[in-house]
């Protein structure tokens, strides 16, 4: 696979953290029950319950994994981990 650039990466990356808080949306999930952090320079995005501090999730990513995975899958994937309270996803 070429390499991509940074530009490709970043777009890939904003584009699952709107994925992300998409899936909450469908899950009922409102905007001021949790606040995100997509952190473009790790690949990092968090979720936090505000109310539960405790419940802090994270997904660190790969390039590859931006650009090998289904990134409609990889946020329903983080979305069920948070629900379930199994903790971050980590490459």
């Amino acid at each position: 696979m070429p390499l991509q650039s940074a530009n490709d990466v970043h777009e890939r990356f904003f584009l699952l953290a709107g994925l992300v808080r998409h899936e909450f949306w469908l899950h009922g999930q409102k905007p001021e029950d949790y606040g995100f952090v997509a952190d473009a320079d790790t690949l990092t995005i968090r979720a936090r319950k505000q109310e539960d501090h405790d419940s802090d999730c994270e997904l660190t990513l790969t390039d590859e994994m931006l650009f090998q995975r289904d990134l409609h899958a990889l946020a329903s994937e983080f979305y069920a981990r948070i629900c379930k309270g199994r903790g971050g996803l980590r490459r």
